[in-house]
């Protein structure tokens, strides 16, 4: 599902890159709309779009603090397996992540480009590292069990239909590229950074998934030890391919880049949801 929702975003990401280059702004969608929607139904198409806009980033904040709260978590439960897993202790973790984002943005917001290019050198580097320790160390599945094998482990009545619920990670995985868009004083480098991030992040993503998939070798025990505390089954693979240390930095790594996408989301986020209200689109 992740190739073909990778294919499938192409065409997004080229459409809202040729309407940020034609329209800079830093509302995005529903300035777009009311710029190129029928004249007739540019106000109610574009107040529409605002709000879906609005919400949709709003809620989408919520995810970077909830994965890297719960990672910390996991963590803990992967060094210490006599560690109760609680929903309750996971919650604080995500407020207190929230809080530390939006802490960040507002008091170091100057020191924002130099830390996301500082950012961009560890995404690259610690990608290369976990593949090349991945490739190295841990166990191996055959090519036939990586592209020929499908499981339905979740239940559903057919494969497609898990295959379509498992394409929510995907579509996950492939959205944000329009996040440059609402920055200040947009211009002719976003639509450039737009489909130069995309393709650079899903040619990248698909490299790593093609290696998880070599490495999950026992599927229902990576399954179990995600359902019983924690939670992720990638630290399942992690743990069992490398010593503690090793999974603890490679884990690090995994949730400072999370931490840094969480930032660069929150700062979209307020962008968008100021130009909406500047433009009376908010109570």
């Amino acid at each position: 599902s992740y190739i073909w929702t990778f294919f499938g975003f192409i065409f997004v990401v080229l459409s809202l890159a040729e309407m940020a280059s034609m329209c800079p702004t830093a509302g995005g969608q529903y300035h777009w709309i009311s710029e190129f929607a029928p004249p007739s139904q540019q106000k109610i198409l574009s107040f529409l779009g605002g709000w879906m806009s609005t919400l949709s980033w709003q809620a989408g904040t919520a995810s970077g603090p909830y994965l890297v709260g719960t990672l910390i978590q996991s963590m803990i439960y992967e060094n210490d397996t006599n560690y109760e897993f609680k929903n309750w202790q996971g919650t604080l973790f995500v407020i207190a992540i929230a809080l530390v984002v939006w802490a960040t943005n507002i008091w170091g917001a100057r020191a924002m480009p130099v830390f996301q290019n500082l950012m961009m050198i560890v995404h690259v580097f610690g990608f290369l590292v976990i593949i090349v320790m991945i490739w190295v160390l841990a166990p191996r599945n055959t090519a036939s069990d990586v592209f020929t094998t499908f499981t339905n482990s979740g239940g559903w009545s057919s494969m497609g239909l898990s295959l379509m619920v498992g394409q929510v990670s995907a579509v996950y995985a492939c959205i944000c590229s329009d996040a440059a868009a609402h920055v200040k004083d947009a211009g002719r480098n976003v639509p450039r950074a737009m489909i130069w991030s995309y393709f650079l992040n899903g040619a990248l993503g698909l490299v790593f998934l093609i290696t998880y998939m070599f490495s999950v070798v026992d599927l229902s025990g990576a399954i179990d030890d995600a359902s019983n505390g924690s939670g992720y089954p990638y630290m399942y693979v992690f743990t069992k391919a490398f010593s503690m240390p090793a999974f603890n930095t490679l884990s690090a790594i995994v949730i400072i880049l999370i931490y840094a996408g969480t930032l660069s989301y929150n700062l979209s986020t307020s962008r968008q949801t100021w130009s909406f209200a500047r433009d009376q689109g908010l109570p």
